[in-house]
């Protein structure tokens, strides 16, 4: 039996990957739309933050929004990517994900 896109298996899960290399507002904009819309918890999923290379405030904000923005069923990280470029982060992302 095939599981409909609408209806996960329980080891189904959604990752949502956001690269950011200093923008920690709009970044800060772009997490609480994503918990603000409502989600009911029905799968896990993972928000997964790469701060590419950041020199600005975005691990600081980062550590506030999730003190500040408790959610059972959203699961916000990030991690640290040292080398410029999207590429690199998207790979870390993949890696860790």
């Amino acid at each position: 039996m095939n599981a409909s896109p609408e209806s996960p298996t329980p080891r189904e899960r959604l990752a949502i990957v956001i690269c950011t290399y200093n923008r920690s507002a709009s970044l800060i904009q772009t997490l609480e739309s994503l918990y603000a819309d409502g989600y009911d918890g029905s799968f896990p999923v993972d928000i997964l933050v790469v701060a590419n290379n950041c020199s600005d405030d975005t691990l600081h904000r980062l550590e506030t929004f999730r003190a500040t923005h408790p959610h059972d069923a959203l699961r916000m990280d990030w991690i640290e990517e040292p080398s410029p470029g999207k590429s690199h982060a998207l790979n870390v992302a993949i890696r860790r994900t």
